[in-house]
């Protein structure tokens, strides 16, 4: 066996696969999704008895990952001494996987420790414990993922791995005891990785977060491996980013639950940002002690756009495109004015309200410059496009040129939360007033503070600032997937860098312009969009901003005024909800009942049969004040 090499042309990164010629396993296939969401390529190299290991020079080979088959044959021995001698292989870490009871019937059972089989049904507290030393588990360690979910096959362990010298990343919990299942060695100076077989459910149309979160064994200990040995030759996010925004409040205090001066204090305590989701048609009705909050404390509160009338019709398929570009307008020109009487700015950001709505409604928001739009989903059911392939999935979908990012309830778990940090995702969440009466999310921001030190909590636009991904070339070059139309491109490094920014045009629109940092730019048009290179200073910035060749720079004038009945009725039903109704347990179980529908603890009929007292006493307390101003005005007039 020999070690041959060929020259052709570099990739950013690579994985060197060995494995034998009969072997295909889901543990491979969830190896290669991984890796394609890291933007990695899988040299794929067969191991045959007397055959030649082919590595292609030129290849910026970041690590080996061997299938424990190939690691327990003999045909390895040679192998290995062929790596061991190989100036660019010997010292890159290597991850051993697929660790099998049968695996340790070879001759070479003594390379790793014993392996048993965890036969036991797993019961409903069977959890996967991450070590929080381990360097290579960042955001996932100290903490636990359920196992009880996954499918019935059998889990493969390590026994007796306290006689080694090793660090144990991952373990099973269970019954007060635990079972090993991936850990680490440093053998002959190389970091070595064992990670044994365990159940890895594969399914293509379902993005890289949702897998670690539903199988995490199967996927969680790869993602671990590669994003070590990956580096900055990975997809990578230039900066861990946060969010928290509640959706429709106007500006009193308090709103229902929610105190604008009790929130600022929890922001300062814990360092995070809010940004309110307002509904333009309010954009006339403020309180100046607010207004003067959000003037004072601009790096802790901010305002979005929420829609515009936030009637239960709004941008639904009943509308035509006409009512839908007037709301659009309609809503701006209102934002202009909440502008323009209080000097309180706003990010030209979408939330809308209920759900996402149509392509062509997001095909407005790129025509009247909208920065992106935020919602709990990001994409339409019917939508046909698969997630993306990197390690952001289905977070941004760009559909219509303009960035659609998913949102987050508040009260997600801080396991699923930490998996999106681990991939490097901004965390957008999100809340209504009624959140307030049962929970701190001061709580909330503290934990994410805790799982990634030095995230940084901004307003939306700004984080709709930053929607990029970047990775290192093997020419020094750093490449850039561009989503936003705006975007603040930081170089972090020490040394000057040079960018190629890559922007998508999903429906061949076209580009007016590119402009950095104020002055145009030349730009090469690709099969998928444009290309463009920026320089830029160590530890310095620059302004890209992408403008299609419809966006326009001036939204046409709008009405302003409320003259519709039934919405000026149906605004004032949502302030008597939020500011009654929910301000009593009795009223938020209506409200939740309301909402959730049947899918929820209570069904539409308790939520009738609760509503019923709520109504008479609303009726009650309204005939109350009028009969009590009644008497007044008889007074007023006796005593004329």
């Amino acid at each position: 066996m020999v070690l041959l090499l060929w020259t052709t042309s570099p990739f950013a990164a690579t994985l060197l696969l060995i494995r034998t010629a009969d072997e295909q396993s889901p543990s491979i296939q969830a190896l290669e999704r991984v890796a394609q969401s890291y933007g990695i390529h899988i040299l794929d190299r067969t191991a045959t008895p007397g055959g030649s290991l082919l590595i292609p020079s030129g290849q910026n080979i970041r690590g080996i990952v061997v299938t424990a088959k190939t690691y327990g044959s003999e045909r390895w021995f040679a192998y290995e001494r062929k790596i061991r001698g190989s100036e660019q292989l010997r010292r890159l870490p290597l991850l051993v996987f697929d660790i099998a009871r049968e695996s340790t019937s070879t001759h070479v059972s003594d390379r790793w420790p014993s392996v048993n089989i965890l036969t036991d049904r797993r019961s409903p507290q069977c959890v996967y414990h991450v070590d929080r030393d381990a360097e290579i588990s960042k955001e996932l360690g100290g903490l636990e993922f359920s196992c009880s979910g996954e499918t019935s096959e059998p889990i493969h362990y390590f026994n007796d791995l306290t006689k080694h010298r090793v660090e144990i990343i991952v373990e099973i919990a269970q019954d007060s005891r635990r079972y090993p299942i991936f850990f680490k060695a440093s053998l002959a100076g190389r970091d070595m990785y064992f990670l044994a077989r365990v159940p890895t459910t594969l399914a293509r149309d379902t993005e890289i977060a949702q897998l670690i979160w539903t199988n995490f064994a199967g996927y969680a200990p790869v993602a671990m491996f590669i994003r070590r040995v990956s580096g900055e030759y990975g997809w990578h996010a230039n900066g861990y980013y946060a969010n928290f925004t509640v959706d429709d409040p106007w500006l009193r205090e308090p709103y229902g639950n929610l105190s604008y001066h009790s929130i600022l204090s929890k922001m300062d305590k814990y360092g995070f940002h809010t940004t309110i989701a307002f509904v333009p048609w309010n954009f006339d009705r403020n309180d100046p002690s607010v207004v003067r909050l959000f003037k004072e404390n601009p790096t802790r509160l901010s305002l979005s756009v929420h829609g515009n009338n936030h009637d239960h019709e709004e941008f639904s398929e009943e509308r035509t495109i006409d009512i839908d570009a007037k709301n659009v307008r309609q809503g701006l020109a209102r934002m202009e004015q909440l502008k323009k009487s209080t000097g309180l700015d706003y990010d030209r950001v979408m939330v809308f309200p209920q759900r996402i709505a149509s392509e062509q409604v997001i095909g407005l928001l790129r025509r009247y410059g909208f920065a992106c739009t935020a919602n709990l989903q990001n994409r339409r059911h019917e939508s046909t496009s698969a997630p993306p392939e990197h390690i952001w999935g289905d977070f941004v979908a760009l559909e219509q040129g303009v960035p659609s990012v998913k949102r987050e309830l508040a009260n997600a778990p801080k396991e699923y939360l930490a998996i999106l940090l681990f991939l490097q995702r901004p965390l957008l969440l999100h809340a209504h007033q009624d959140y307030f009466a049962r929970h701190d999310f001061g709580t909330v921001a503290a934990a994410i503070n805790q799982l990634h030190p030095g995230i940084r909590w901004v307003g939306l636009g700004s984080l709709c600032d930053r929607l990029y991904l970047t990775n290192l070339e093997d020419n020094g070059t750093y490449r850039v997937l561009l989503f936003g139309g705006k975007t603040t491109l930081e170089n972090s490094g020490g040394e000057r860098r040079v960018f190629v920014v890559e922007k998508v045009d999903p429906l061949n629109i076209g580009f007016r312009d590119v402009r950095v940092d104020g002055k145009e730019i030349p730009i090469t048009k690709t099969p998928t969009g444009i290309q463009f290179k920026v320089a830029i200073e160590a530890h310095s910035s620059a302004i890209i901003v992408t403008k299609f060749s419809d966006q326009q720079d001036e939204v046409a004038p709008e009405d302003t005024s409320k003259t519709d009945l039934r919405i000026r009725v149906l605004r004032y039903a949502s302030d008597f909800r939020d500011l009654v109704v929910t301000g009593t347990d009795l009223g938020r179980r209506f409200n939740d009942a309301y909402y959730s529908g049947m899918r929820g603890r209570y069904s539409q009929i308790d939520a009738l049969l609760l509503f019923v007292p709520l109504v008479l006493i609303g009726s009650l307390v309204i005939a109350i004040v009028v009969i009590v101003r009644l008497r007044k005005q008889r007074r007023m007039h006796e005593r004329d």
